[in-house]
């Protein structure tokens, strides 16, 4: 069995939709535990499908909620998913074949349709996570199922407003994952965003976005350390430099700037 935790934020539309592919997706197999992670909703959908439902005051991004989320968790492996994903059909019978097929493992994550064509190996190590960052052509998201009592590990730790990236390397690091080539589910955002110049910034003066900025480049600079390679390093060291100004860190901003460049 599994219980599924669903970051959500203001998405009532969404929600359902991604519930109702949930419902048919399990139609063969056992009800899953549905944990939604109202992530600072102003409203949200009242639906007997969702076993437990947690309302956090204040928006503090996707990670911290499936964290949050992690903690109540029933079943030994959690399906971390975001409100506008939809399960595919089949990916419950993916996700069984694959796991029978590669035993042992903490983490998997499969690839949202589309995706697999774009990506043709089995990720299986910190130094494949590596080569598979760094990959011009791979995919901009991935479904992850991990292990409860290993994403609980990291409640404290990551519980800031951090990207997924950072949260997977380290799990990568210290644990033994597998990213499969096969699709799960279809993916309705454009994870570039992320990264683009054109991003919407705003100023953030609040402790919580500093914490969030510091530990953000304390990632980076550690992940960097293992992966040597330019792509990552430019998207990456542009982002935290605008987003250390927009939180007044100098601390960060310095540290960003003054890492010698891969």
């Amino acid at each position: 069995m599994y219980t599924i935790v669903i970051a959500n934020y203001n998405r009532v539309t969404e929600l359902k939709r991604c519930l109702d592919s949930i419902e048919v997706a399990f139609s063969d197999f056992t009800k899953p535990e549905i944990i939604v992670v109202e992530d600072g909703s102003k409203t949200w959908l009242d639906d007997p499908r969702v076993s437990q439902h947690l309302h956090l005051k204040n928006n503090g991004g996707p990670v911290r909620a499936r964290l949050k989320g992690s903690v109540f968790a029933s079943h030994e492996y959690i399906i971390l998913l975001d409100s506008d994903d939809t399960l595919l059909q089949d990916s419950i019978n993916t996700i069984e074949n694959v796991r029978a097929n590669n035993r042992g493992y903490d983490l998997y994550g499969f690839t949202f349709k589309g995706g697999e064509s774009l990506v043709d190996f089995g990720v299986k190590s910190i130094h494949e996570y590596c080569d598979f960052v760094k990959f011009e052509g791979r995919p901009s998201d991935y479904m992850m199922i991990v292990k409860s009592d290993v994403l609980r590990k990291y409640v404290t730790s990551h519980a800031f407003r951090l990207s997924e990236i950072w949260l997977f390397s380290e799990i990568f690091k210290e644990h033994n994952c597998f990213y499969s080539g096969r699709s799960t589910f279809e993916y309705h955002q454009d994870a570039q965003i992320q990264l683009s110049k054109n991003r919407d910034y705003k100023l953030k003066l609040g402790k919580y976005e500093r914490q969030s900025v510091s530990k953000s480049v304390q990632y980076f600079l550690s992940f960097t350390s293992i992966c040597k390679f330019h792509t990552l390093d430019k998207a990456w060291r542009r982002r935290l430099i605008k987003e250390s100004i927009l939180c007044l860190d100098i601390k960060s901003l310095l540290e960003v700037i003054c890492l010698k460049r891969l």
